[in-house]
């Protein structure tokens, strides 16, 4: 019914046959993949105060301005300075460093679209996961302490560094320390800045559970958990969406928290979404 369910890269077909029959797989990617194939290609330096927004939309313009659009990218925040030595980064990697500095969200839509968003603060209207109402299972928790970072150091170029610590988490959880070395932060105040963004105080938490169908929530969104029998009230991110629709079921999959193994998560999600919900295709 010339309904969006998916924009982004073919990257392969495979086949598998069998005595039964015969099914095919296409894996794709979602469109901001492009950024971890491009370099940032020649010097590119702000050495006064800048808006990160402003930097992302330079870089997007210098080196993918025909691929990914960036009408979505808000001012956000300043930086003190940034500095990226040609071909030492992709645009992926800076594109993230400079989203975890702000603490913004960063995807792209499947109209190609960047998006550079203030993170929401509030739980939003019309859906949450309930336990004895919309929660279907509990599929896995983690609340990783060894992600904890309450101890971090930064260095930059030759002489300039910077250290961010919590005395209260290190009670907690003892002292756990962590070294990040990026030669193109030129000044200690932009380590500073950088070993503020990497602290870790507490233990990074991930919930996956499944509810019924909801088309109401998407990526990016902050949604309130109330699962009782596990101990588990707040509010969490959504980090990623899973529709899962056949003859009988109707049922949506969700990552709340964050993701654990990595610094900065990037959000793909369709921003399209299902009108109408016919048995027999996902």
């Amino acid at each position: 019914d010339n309904l969006v369910v998916f924009s982004g890269r073919l990257d392969v077909r495979s086949a598998a046959f069998s005595k039964g029959g015969s099914s095919f797989e296409y894996p794709l990617t979602d469109h901001g993949q492009v950024l971890k194939y491009i370099y940032v290609s020649s010097d590119k330096s702000w050495a006064t105060s800048t808006a990160i927004g402003t930097i992302l939309e330079n870089l997007r313009s210098s080196f993918i301005s025909s691929d990914l659009t960036g009408t979505n990218i808000a001012t956000g925040p300043n930086i003190s300075e940034y500095n990226v030595p040609a071909w030492s980064k992709t645009l992926l990697s800076s594109f993230q460093e400079l989203a975890k500095i702000a603490d913004y969200n960063l995807w792209v839509d499947h109209g190609k679209d960047i998006h550079f968003a203030a993170k929401p603060t509030t739980a939003k209207d019309g859906f949450a996961v309930v336990e004895g109402k919309n929660l279907k299972s509990l599929d896995d928790y983690e609340e990783d302490i060894w992600q904890v970072r309450n101890y971090v150091k930064v260095f930059g170029d030759t002489g300039f560094s910077a250290i961010a610590q919590d005395a209260t988490s290190q009670t907690n959880y003892h002292k756990r320390e962590f070294v990040y070395t990026d030669p193109s932060l030129g000044s200690n105040a932009v380590c500073q800045e950088m070993a503020d963004a990497l602290i870790q105080t507490d233990p990074p938490e991930r919930i996956r559970c499944t509810v019924a169908g909801d088309l109401n929530v998407d990526a990016g969104e902050m949604v309130s958990v109330d699962i009782p029998k596990y101990g588990i009230s707040g509010n969490y991110i959504v980090s990623e969406v899973e529709l899962r629709i056949n003859k009988n079921t109707f049922e949506t999959g969700l990552q709340l928290g964050e993701n654990i193994p990595d610094i900065m998560h990037i959000l793909a999600t369709v921003s399209d979404r299902i009108q109408k919900l016919e048995g027999g295709y996902t």
